[in-house]
């Protein structure tokens, strides 16, 4: 079975780039029974086998000359018995605006279910993803200068059953809907009282302005936003301000920060708003 990959990606990035890409629907996966509103996800071990990709065609990769724009990206994915994606987050992010292109990649998959002792089963999975892409530039509806992200051809991509954690947890997928990205509960949860903080697992380092190096300023400033249930920052919001192409600088680290977002009991990831701070220090 093919199928071709499908969605448009318009203004998601964190930088000034857009995604072109359209193509036909995707066939979906094979039928199978409708598995109940709760369930156990398995991770590696006696009688479980990991799901299969169906195979994915790509209508208009871009396939002259453009600027290079590659990452490697492993997602953590969780496959129902019915093949669709849930609880995408990452494991290792890239750091840059392919991470969003990853998420959009997994949850517009289509998967042959794993299985339990040769029924299908919901599995608990890491999906690995290469991913070339070029950059060109083009105008928006404004006028506008803009880069378009395009896809040069079909990710690689490997999906393999995740080791049981250490302390034993079990996982239970309470929904039979896949999430999509925009479908976050507009007000964060609260971490607390059953929903864990989420924890960043890719930090780098702000840029001093050549202003503030020159002036050797130093200082903190205090950034609030949303992780969303994928680990992406979203909402920034200044809460402490320093000067403004530092304030600028500290912005632009966070928006390539990644986390393991906050997650339910069950498992279930979940968008939070937090606080962190950014240090700006010169050594002497």
């Amino acid at each position: 079975m093919r199928r071709e990959l499908t969605f448009v990606l318009v203004a998601f990035l964190t930088g000034p780039f857009a995604i072109g890409q359209q193509a036909a629907p995707p066939t979906p996966p094979p039928a199978t029974n409708a598995p109940s509103a709760t369930q156990t996800a398995y991770y590696a071990g006696p009688g479980v086998i990991a799901p299969e990709l169906l195979p994915i065609t790509l209508s208009d990769a871009v396939t002259g000359e453009c600027n290079h724009f590659d990452a490697k990206v492993i997602l953590s994915v969780v496959v129902d018995a019915t093949g669709a994606p849930h609880n995408v987050y990452f494991l290792n992010p890239s750091g840059y605006d392919l991470d969003l292109v990853a998420i959009k990649l997994a949850m517009a998959e289509s998967f042959r279910p794993g299985t339990l002792n040769g029924a299908p089963a919901t599995t608990v999975d890491s999906l690995e993803m290469n991913i070339k892409a070029c950059t060109e530039e083009a105008k928006n509806e404004l006028g506008q200068k803009v880069k378009i992200l395009h896809l040069q051809s079909v990710p690689l991509q490997k999906i393999s059953l995740q080791e049981p954690p250490s302390d034993g947890a079990t996982l239970t997928l309470s929904s039979t809907s896949p999430s999509q990205p925009g479908d976050s509960n507009p007000t964060p949860f609260k971490v607390g009282g059953g929903i864990s903080a989420p924890k960043i697992i890719f930090q780098p380092q702000a840029v001093y302005s050549e202003k503030a190096l020159k002036e050797r300023l130093q200082g903190i400033c205090e950034i609030e936003f949303v992780v969303d249930e994928h680990g992406m920052p979203h909402n920034l919001h200044m809460t402490k301000s320093l000067e403004p192409s530092m304030d600028q600088s500290a912005a632009d680290a966070v928006r390539r920060y990644r986390f393991t977002p906050a997650m339910k009991k069950d498992g279930t990831p979940v968008p939070t708003i937090i606080k962190v701070e950014v240090d700006f220090h010169l050594g002497y």
